[in-house]
């Protein structure tokens, strides 16, 4: 039971209305099918307010103005587990209990200070990390000191999943910005070894390597078609709000996303993005208050996206 929710065609500020009412309306295990032009990062951050540990979110992006998300409604739970919380992550989502139950013998949590490297660069790092709370970044460095935001591993989202597949080394290092975090780590060589035996499993953590390669795929793509202040839109579009016109941040989601952190998202430097946050702000596509960016325009911002 849930049904699908086609919304790319539907105004922003509406969305999240019917994406609550219809969840609402779901049974415990049932799973609510959402179709959106763009990563829909506000309705998650709205599911983080108000249904905390009561679903589970299987985001997929499948084309440049395609995703879809899968929404499970699960039994509330307050035992705080990491067996309780596996079961709201999607890599753990099909598979066999007999391999969550062996996953959870090795599993290592791990509470991860702000500004903190969890793993390196071209590191063999023996684990599998799934966050918990708060979000790991994965950024790749060069000689000269330039670096890139590759992807963010969300709550219950994976990183070092790559690695695990291809027995290789770390593409990127691991790394805590301006926010702690909590982590669980799985042994490598367990994972591996459950996910030959459980096909299941085994394609859930492909799948979710796949899902960031698209993210560093069209970060490549940005790179050589857009501009400087396209990408800087780009960076912020994920974290507009839903409503029309200049609409207020919600400050607790966007605290630290400063110069230096976009100008790493984007491939550039601090002194270029200073400048296309400024001429998006002569634009009214977005509002600094005391530079913080605490207004943002959703339509006006992605025009400048294109």
């Amino acid at each position: 039971m849930g049904g699908v929710l086609d919304l790319r065609s539907t105004p922003s500020w509406e969305r999240h209305g019917l994406v609550l009412g219809a969840f609402s309306d779901l049974r415990d295990h049932d799973t609510l099918q959402i179709i959106y032009e763009y990563d829909p990062l506000p309705l998650r951050r709205r599911f983080e307010d108000t249904h905390a540990q009561r679903y589970l979110w299987l985001q997929r992006r499948l084309g440049s103005e395609h995703w879809e998300v899968s929404l499970r409604k699960i039994p509330a739970s307050t035992n705080g587990s990491i067996a309780d919380f596996m079961n709201r992550c999607p890599i753990f989502a099909a598979a066999a209990q007999s391999t969550r139950d062996a996953l959870v013998l090795g599993a290592q949590s791990r509470s991860i200070p702000r500004k903190t490297i969890i793993a390196e660069q071209e590191a063999s790092w023996p684990f599998l990390g799934v966050v918990r709370k708060g979000k790991v970044i994965a950024i790749v460095g060069t000689p000269a000191g330039r670096e890139q935001i590759l992807f963010e591993a969300l709550e219950t989202e994976a990183f070092g999943n790559a690695a695990i597949l291809d027995g290789g080394s770390t593409f990127s290092r691991f790394a805590t910005l301006s926010d702690p975090a909590e982590i669980v780590l799985f042994p490598k060589l367990v994972v591996l070894q459950l996910a030959e035996a459980d096909a299941r499993f085994a394609l859930a953590l492909a799948g979710s390597v796949t899902q960031q390669m698209r993210t560093i795929v069209e970060l490549v793509h940005a790179h050589v078609s857009k501009k400087t202040i396209a990408r800087v839109a780009s960076t912020l579009v994920p974290y507009a709000p839903s409503e029309s016109g200049l609409a207020a941040v919600d400050p607790v989601h966007l605290p630290s996303l400063r110069l230096t952190q976009i100008a790493a998202a984007t491939g550039s430097v601090k002194e270029v993005v200073a400048r296309a946050v400024a001429d998006l702000e002569a634009a009214s596509a977005i509002r600094r208050v005391r530079g913080r960016i605490a207004y943002i325009d959703r339509l006006k911002l992605t025009s400048f996206a294109t």
